[in-house]
């Protein structure tokens, strides 16, 4: 196994669920499709779970037309 390969995980932070389906249903689409936010603070800790460590963490309010705050962590095998 090779060390120091690095993954950036980029998503919408909050907690809980949010109906993401209502624009699909709209153009006639029967789906049911749920986002589950996570906190940067979780997304780390299950990182650091199955053994990666953790660089860098980056968030950011929403801007224009996002609804949720969006968040980045970068994370590195040792």
């Amino acid at each position: 196994e090779a060390l120091g390969g690095c993954v950036l995980v980029a998503f919408q932070a909050g907690e809980g669920e949010r109906d993401a389906s209502g624009a699909y249903r709209q153009r006639g689409h029967d789906i049911v499709l749920t986002r589950y936010l996570r906190t940067p603070d979780d997304m780390s800790a299950a990182l650091e779970e199955v053994g990666l460590e953790v660089i860098a963490r980056l968030e950011r309010p929403a801007v224009g037309g996002e609804r949720e705050p969006q968040a980045v962590v970068i994370a590195r095998r040792t």
